[in-house]
């Protein structure tokens, strides 16, 4: 049995994904619980889904977090059981499909999986202000300013066409935007992610209808988490030089 561009579909992935269609019928969403059994369950948020009000209501996260990011976990979990990427990562597994048109449902489930949880621990209900330390430097070195560098992500994510992200990235010791259509993601460039802004429209339609730069300009003010953004530099840094 195929799915999508010649998956092959074990009789285990089909009676699940049949299950989950017929969960899902009327609602538009895939959308279903991680079952203990999954090989992807979905990380639990890092804090209630109401504490990022007024910028991002409890209602937005109830759908974008219960029902979208539970459902590429769960679907991740569905296609790649029975498959050689059953026990791998989801970095992993992106990095082993993103360039194999037969593997791209596998691709864009497990890509926006892992995209959906980076952009999530990128927030806090009291984020937003100024990073400090090697990351300011580096933004001063690299844009001019921290100012500068806000003002040029807000434009990159007026420029992504349709659905997708804009990342804060670093590549071979640069800070660089990135804009990436669909599930698209910098590791599949060389490039390490720091921060991401989803711009799909099921990030920020409920509360801001078509005023994406808003919404981009208000997270950056006021929900990013600059401490864990500084923490995944680091981290980066230790690797390149262990």
């Amino acid at each position: 049995m195929k799915h999508e561009a010649g998956t092959i579909l074990t009789r285990r992935q089909f009676c699940r994904l049949a299950t989950v269609a017929a969960l899902t019928v009327g609602s538009g969403v895939l959308a279903f619980p991680a079952a203990a059994q999954d090989a992807f369950p979905t990380p639990r948020l890092l804090y209630p889904e109401s504490s990022l009000e007024p910028i991002i209501s409890a209602q937005t996260v109830s759908y974008h977090y219960g029902k979208h990011t539970r459902a590429y976990y769960a679907n991740t979990s569905t296609l790649t059981t029975g498959t050689q990427y059953e026990k791998m990562k989801l970095r992993q597994i992106v990095l082993a499909t993103h360039d194999k048109p037969d593997r791209r449902s596998i691709y864009n489930n497990a890509a926006q999986a892992m995209n959906h949880t980076f952009y999530w621990n990128g927030l806090a209900p009291l984020g937003g202000g100024r990073p400090g330390g090697r990351l300011a430097e580096l933004i001063e070195r690299d844009f001019g300013s921290f100012g500068r560098m806000s003002e040029d992500l807000v434009v990159e994510a007026g420029k992504v066409f349709g659905s997708g992200w804009v990342w804060l990235a670093i590549k071979n010791g640069k800070l660089d935007i990135m804009r990436t259509q669909g599930a698209g993601t910098p590791i599949t460039s060389g490039a390490t992610p720091l921060l991401v802004i989803d711009v799909w429209e099921h990030a920020y339609y409920l509360d801001y209808q078509n005023r994406r730069k808003e919404y981009v300009q208000a997270l950056l003010h006021r929900l990013v988490n600059w401490n864990r953004v500084t923490m995944r530099l680091d981290r980066m840094r230790k690797k390149t030089t262990a």
